[in-house]
């Protein structure tokens, strides 16, 4: 998997993308950080849409190594993650159809949010997947020869997975400047990093992944302006003067901006910001997006200038399946229920044979083994399968587009 430039980090980390709130009318930006009219990211040949609970949350990289960036959408349903692979260019990307990370993984709770990045996180030279894991944890997914490995979460020195109150989500970045990957989160409401931006420090050794408590939160000036809920930070030096910035996506549609200050050559100082500028304001009423701005920073069109693609919560609306999904439903449901009567098979089997000797004697009989491998299989695949068909839903949903703000670059 090849990486772009989509936010400054040290040489040797892999660059990240992220996805952030657009409007379909001009938006009120900072001098010298004009953004054009938004647009919708098309998917075979309409408006990419996940729909159901909405909550698009899109990025961008090379996910099969072709060397042009592909786009990843995850949403807040379990482990659903979409990829669409890149049909055009990178300077002209183009979408077709879609298909599930791990063809439909059923690892994570099913109260997480899929908030996709990838990136090398533990320094073997491999992309891994890190996202968000549901119940306050951070799940990452290890890049393997073969693929991606199910998923684990973030861990402490003592091997505990790191659990916080209300994580709302998880962007890794050197942000101590030490050579390895942190990770900067965004807090939720009533947590204890309530409207903060906070650091988890990377704390790795004897090549076991670690993570440190969090620190107490970055100190922004004019906090105030950030709302009150669920933030989504992102490290990109939108200004491209050598600091890094945040660019924060807010779940009240907005999307603000601290530039980072340049420090002095050789000046070992910590990281501070000027007051922030809203490049995305909040989503209004009736209008056409919606709130929960999951930002991604790259530049979509490779003419030097980092944009902005946002996802969404957006208004609702009656979806209608088209006759090719309709026909993959119908196909899901057929291979469920021809997976349901081998899994049954295969359970009467299991228990016919451990009910004839000890089970404890016979832990390690190759029948036994074979056998409950074959039932774990075909439950992953049952369930694999119910949230493929479960993906593709008619009737009153929420949109969850994504929107382009590229950048003025004249």
């Amino acid at each position: 998997m090849r990486n772009f430039r989509f936010a400054r980090q040290p040489l040797g980390n892999v660059q990240c993308a992220v996805i952030a709130a657009v409007l379909a009318f001009p938006v009120s930006v900072c001098a010298g950080d004009r953004l054009h009219e938004p647009v919708l990211i098309v998917a075979n040949e309409r408006p990419l849409d996940v729909g159901n609970t909405g909550n698009s949350s899109p990025f961008v990289a090379d996910f099969d190594g072709d060397g042009i960036k592909d786009l990843l959408v995850g949403q807040h349903r379990g482990t659903l993650l979409r990829v669409y692979r890149n049909l055009g260019s990178n300077a002209a990307p183009k979408f077709g159809d879609y298909h599930l990370f791990r063809d439909g993984d059923t690892s994570l709770s099913p109260h997480c949010s899929m908030i996709p990045q990838l990136v090398d996180l533990n320094g073997d030279g491999r992309m891994d997947l890190l996202t968000d894991g549901g119940n306050g944890t951070i799940a990452w997914f290890a890049g393997t020869e073969a693929g991606f490995s199910q998923a684990d979460r973030l861990r402490r020195a003592d091997g505990s997975a790191v659990r916080l109150r209300w994580l709302f989500s998880a962007f890794a970045y050197d942000w101590d400047r030490d050579g390895d990957l942190d990770v900067v989160c965004g807090g939720a409401p009533g947590s204890d990093y309530e409207r903060r931006v906070f650091v988890l420090e990377n704390v790795t050794t004897d090549n076991r992944l670690a993570f440190a408590e969090p620190d107490g939160g970055i100190e922004l000036p004019q906090l105030a302006l950030v709302p009150v809920d669920n933030q989504m930070p992102v490290v990109a030096d939108w200004n491209n003067d050598g600091a890094d910035d945040l660019v924060v996506g807010n779940q009240d549609g907005s999307v603000v901006w601290y530039a980072g200050k340049v420090r002095p050559e050789g000046e070992e100082s910590s990281r501070a910001f000027d007051a922030p500028k809203k490049l995305v304001p909040p989503w209004e009423e009736g209008g056409q997006r919606g709130p929960m701005a999951r930002i991604c920073v790259v530049d979509w069109n490779e003419d030097g200038a980092l944009d902005l693609l946002v996802g969404e919560s957006g208004p609702i609306f009656e979806r209608k399946l088209t006759d090719a999904e309709q026909q993959r439903v119908a196909e899901e449901k057929q291979g469920q229920g021809e997976d349901l009567r081998q899994w049954s098979k295969a359970y009467q089997e299991f228990c016919e044979h451990a009910s004839a000797s000890d089970l404890q004697a016979n832990s390690k009989d190759s029948s036994l083994v074979e056998l409950r491998e074959t039932l774990v299989k075909l439950r992953e695949r049952i369930d694999a399968r119910f949230l493929r068909a479960n993906d593709l839903q008619e009737g009153n949903q929420q949109h969850g587009r994504i929107w382009l703000f590229l950048r003025k670059t004249d």
